[in-house]
């Protein structure tokens, strides 16, 4: 009797346990770069090995509703991993797909510093944006060529467009490109940068090359030139896009590139979510579709 008693402890106990191995978070070390599902826009939230929350951009043109969409989209995510504030918000480009949930975010998630290309336009939301870095007291900084930002122990962002005092007739070629280290992996957000943009960092010689490549511009035929995909050589691609969006992104010339390269693509018009994450020397992806 007091023998099979102690057997049942011994195995709830074991099965406590094992639970504890099977339901708990990343590890410590590692990092999770989540391609948010926010519709025709573009919103990623990354997550360091030390705690660190970044946010580069936040916004959408899909319903009614596109920036408070966005932004529920992603302060619930923000929520389920625990998080009340923002260590950095990237803004790659005040057009309102990228920048329109900011505003609604901000005030209820207050972030510590904000990175901006600086170019001025007149737009509501990203003067809303403005408004509120100031009123937090957020550190703004504005982000150019060469700026390389420390998020973390091991984690690097470093800019790689635009360069330094130049201001480009097209807002998307002005738009932030970024690459994120870790270890072995990288990750590059190529945001709405259009060929001319990728010609002129391919010319500089800048190291593109990277793990995974968020494709520019959601999968424009404008974007993601032959030259620019062999250059980066992408093990895995994410496409930022809306379901059955009027641009016809992504274009089938797009796919057919990277089709041709052998690349894998996750799209969040069709996969939802998608969340990389790594310990710096492998790499592991989920997605999560809200239907």
């Amino acid at each position: 009797m007091h023998k099979n008693r102690y057997l049942l402890y011994f195995l709830t106990a074991l099965l406590v346990v094992v639970g504890l191995l099977l339901f708990r978070g990343p590890s410590s070390n590692s990092l999770t770069f989540a391609v948010m599902d926010v519709g025709q826009g573009q919103s990623i939230v990354i997550s360091t090995p030390g705690g660190k929350t970044i946010v580069v951009d936040c916004g959408s043109t899909t319903g009614r509703n596109g920036g408070r969409n966005a932004a529920s989209v992603v302060g619930g995510y923000l929520k389920s991993m625990g998080k009340n504030r923002i260590d950095m918000v990237v803004l790659s480009h005040p057009h309102d797909d990228h920048v329109n949930g900011f505003p609604y975010l901000l005030q209820k998630v207050k972030t510590r510093q904000a990175l901006d290309i600086g170019v001025p336009v007149a737009s509501p939301d990203y003067r809303r944006f403005l408004k509120i870095i100031k009123r937090t007291h957020a550190k703004y900084r504005i982000a150019v060529r060469g700026t390389i930002a420390v998020l973390d122990h091991g984690v690097t962002l470093t800019i790689l467009h635009p360069d330094r005092g130049r201001q480009y007739p097209d807002l998307n070629e002005n738009s932030m490109v970024m690459r994120l280290n870790y270890g072995k992996m990288s990750f590059l957000i190529a945001s709405d940068a259009g060929f001319s943009s990728e010609c002129e960092m391919l010319s500089a010689g800048l190291p593109v090359q990277s793990t995974v490549l968020v494709i520019g511009h959601h999968g424009s035929e404008m974007a993601s030139s032959p030259e620019w995909l062999e250059a980066v050589k992408p093990v895995v691609a994410a496409i930022s896009v809306g379901r059955r969006n009027s641009y016809g992104h992504p274009s089938k010339e797009v796919l057919v590139r990277l089709q041709q390269l052998k690349v894998k693509v996750y799209r969040t018009d069709r996969d939802g979510a998608v969340v990389f994450n790594t310990n710096g020397s492998s790499l592991g992806v989920k997605t999560y579709r809200r239907d």
